[in-house]
């Protein structure tokens, strides 16, 4: 049921996202050595509203910014995440089978992890898109 909404919203991302990572986009995980940066799209949680007769719709969705810190910087991650950021702002994702009714952004993150001696910077932030099946 989900489908065409994850597909809408990947396809914002990667719009958004094509100058900066090429098509580096995945979902849910990259592939084992992956070239950064990249950005992971996933689900964080969905729900049917259904509080009429007709169907509804919420997807929250977690977009993660992945940066080699040695190779680019901290600051490549937030900037990536601000590009994403900004581009949802105005973004009206078309999805089949569905009436698109509102995409918001709910929350930002950002961090730093360490995994065998290298240094990674994320940046993100969680997305709720709320749509009405046709």
């Amino acid at each position: 049921m989900i489908e065409p909404l994850s597909k809408a919203f990947r396809g914002e991302v990667v719009a958004a996202v094509s100058t900066l990572v090429g098509g580096r986009v995945y979902n849910d995980t990259a592939p084992t050595g992956a070239n950064m940066p990249y950005v992971i799209v996933g689900i964080q949680s969905a729900r049917s509203l259904n509080l009429m007769q007709i169907d509804e719709v919420a997807v929250t969705f977690n977009v993660m910014v992945t940066v080699d810190s040695a190779v680019s910087g901290d600051k490549l991650a937030s900037e990536i995440a601000e590009a994403i950021y900004n581009h949802m702002q105005d973004a009206e994702p078309a999805i089949d089978g569905w009436d698109f009714h509102r995409l918001e952004h709910v929350s930002s993150y950002r961090r730093i992890d360490v995994h065998d001696k290298q240094r990674f910077a994320l940046a993100g932030g969680l997305y709720k898109l709320e749509a009405d099946r046709l």
